[in-house]
């Protein structure tokens, strides 16, 4: 999840705990992290990371790659 502050993130990791609780499930402690999104992580394959820029509206660019691991496993440069 996107939110705008770490303390918005942990109080919506809270509500997101209480809700999956409901239902049985949980999140992974040893997956879930609250990271900026200028840090990047990966998430299914891919790195997901805001890269700050001159040429932009906002100052900023959203990039979407491949993650290493991934390219490392079939071997991308």
């Amino acid at each position: 999840m996107f939110c705008e502050s770490k303390e918005d993130t942990e109080k919506a990791k809270l509500v997101l705990n209480e809700w999956l609780d409901k239902k049985g499930l949980k999140l992974s402690e040893e997956k879930t992290k609250i990271v900026h999104l200028s840090e990047g992580f990966d998430f299914l394959g891919f790195n997901i990371r805001h890269y700050a820029v001159s040429d932009s509206k906002t100052g900023w660019k959203l990039l979407i790659k491949p993650s290493k691991n991934l390219c490392k496993i079939y071997g991308i440069n």
